[in-house]
C-alpha cells in the first residue's frame, strides 16, 4: 500500500526492536514506521535510539492501543505521529504525509 504513492519507497521491514534501530541507522530513512510492541525492544525504547542516532528520521506510531498515556509516551520519545492499525488505509497515508519534522529532544 506504501509503495503504491507516488515518490514513497519502503526501504525495509523490520520484525523486532533492534533490527529497525539498526536498519534505520544504516539506510537513514526519512520517516520510520513504528510499533508499541515489538519482540527484543520495544517501539519506545527503538524510537529513542533512532532518534538518539538519526535525529531527523520521523518516526510514525502505528498501534493498536488507542490510550492517550501510550500516545504521550509516544511524543515524548520524539514521535511526530500515532495511528491507530484499524485506522482507514487514507488515514495512515494521510499521518504518513503529514508528519511533523522532528523537534528537539531534551538531552
Amino acid at each position: 500500500m506504501l509503495e503504491s504513492h507516488p515518490g514513497w519507497e519502503v526501504c525495509a521491514e523490520a520484525s523486532n526492536g533492534r533490527t529497525a534501530v539498526k536498519l534505520a541507522q544504516q539506510l537513514k530513512p526519512n520517516i520510520a514506521v513504528i510499533d508499541l510492541e515489538l519482540p527484543d525492544l520495544n517501539g519506545l525504547e527503538a524510537t529513542r535510539q533512532i532518534k538518539k542516532n538519526r535525529p531527523e528520521t520521523k518516526v510514525l506510531f502505528l498501534t493498536m492501543y488507542d490510550d492517550e498515556d501510550y500516545l504521550v509516551e509516544c511524543m515524548d520519545v520524539g514521535a511526530g505521529g500515532y495511528v491507530l492499525k484499524d485506522s482507514p488505509a487514507a488515514q495512515l497515508l494521510a499521518a504518513i504525509r503529514d508528519v511533523p519534522p522532528p523537534r528537539e529532544l531534551p538531552r
